[in-house]
């Protein structure tokens, strides 16, 4: 009797790019080698969990083989978020002394890379 057994991935991510979570980290499992592609944007593309920092959107594929030379390919679609401009302020700023919106401050500033 043979029995063939096909190579499953399951391809998983932490969360989208976007300002306030700059990095997603990816993970496969399912078999022992694993590459990555497109590798930019990537920490390391040829071990099971990279850490990702895309500049733009970007579909990511794994190819993944087990101990018998099996191959699989999956994807994995990770969205980037980022604006490249600071939006308008409030005009609500007057530092005259009275003690009513004399300070303004800017918790965080996205950038996004080109």
């Amino acid at each position: 009797m043979l029995t063939i057994q096909t190579l499953q991935l399951i391809v998983t991510k932490s969360n989208n790019i976007t300002c306030d979570s700059p990095l997603a980290y990816l993970n496969v499992t399912g078999g022992n080698n694993y590459l990555w592609l497109p590798a930019e944007g990537l920490s390391i593309n040829t071990i099971a969990n990279p850490v990702a920092n895309p500049v733009k959107q970007t579909m990511y594929y794994v190819t993944a083989n087990d101990s018998f030379g099996c191959n699989a390919t999956d994807s994995l679609f990770l969205s980037v978020m980022k604006d490249d401009e600071i939006k308008p302020l409030p005009n609500v700023f007057s530092p005259n002394g009275d003690g009513y919106n004399d300070c303004l401050s800017i918790a965080a500033v996205c950038v996004l890379r080109k």
